[in-house]
């Protein structure tokens, strides 16, 4: 994420994003005070004081750029599919293609007892299965404007003017959801009337 601030002293650290963004998001609409010393993170605004603890910036990952060619996908589009699916896949860890969502002709998330699935998203023509964390994520931090998308057969990265998003692809085979989605052999239909 790349951000106009103003720099007293340059610094660097790693913490856990997704409590650093829980914090910020918390924050009143007032300047937010930034201090790195070795593997913590002072965060002080207003009345508000937090500590977190990292590791130093020089162990982080080296982040490679993604190099493929590009297309436009409008988040607008993508972020409330995402989010209607969701809720359905596993939050186990240790399936790996159940924690996820299935993006392709169609857009799936399925535990293996419930299963949700949309109308295809025909924006990316590669069938990819996104982490569940990493769609929570995107879901949070994306705003719902055209972003520039790349993807290899390991990543996809998500690119607007001020976020650069990568995600490891889920590398697994998602189950057949059309098998289980196949009505013609059950007997009995009915219809519900939503707002009743």
């Amino acid at each position: 994420v790349g951000l106009d601030v103003k720099v007293d002293t340059e610094g660097a650290v790693c913490v856990p994003g997704d409590k650093f963004f829980d914090i910020v998001r918390q924050l009143p609409d007032e300047d937010i005070d930034l201090k790195a010393n070795e593997d913590k993170l002072s965060i002080d605004c207003a009345n508000s004081h937090f500590q977190l603890v990292g590791f130093p910036a020089d162990e982080f990952p080296e982040f490679k750029p993604a190099t493929e060619e590009s297309s436009p996908v409008h988040m607008g589009e993508l972020l409330p599919l995402l989010r209607k699916v969701a809720f359905a896949a596993a939050t186990d860890d240790t399936r790996a293609n159940l924690n996820a969502v299935y993006v392709g002709e169609d857009i799936v998330a399925t535990d293996g007892r419930r299963l949700c699935k949309v109308l295809g998203f025909d924006k990316i023509e590669k069938e990819i299965l996104l982490p569940l964390r990493s769609v929570r994520m995107m879901c949070s931090i994306f705003p719902e404007e055209v972003v520039s998308m790349r993807m290899n057969e390991y990543r996809v990265y998500f690119e607007s003017e001020n976020v650069v998003f990568a995600t490891q692809l889920v590398d697994a085979k998602y189950p057949d959801y059309k098998s289980a989605l196949d009505v013609k052999d059950m007997p009995i239909e009915f219809t519900v009337d939503r707002m009743g």
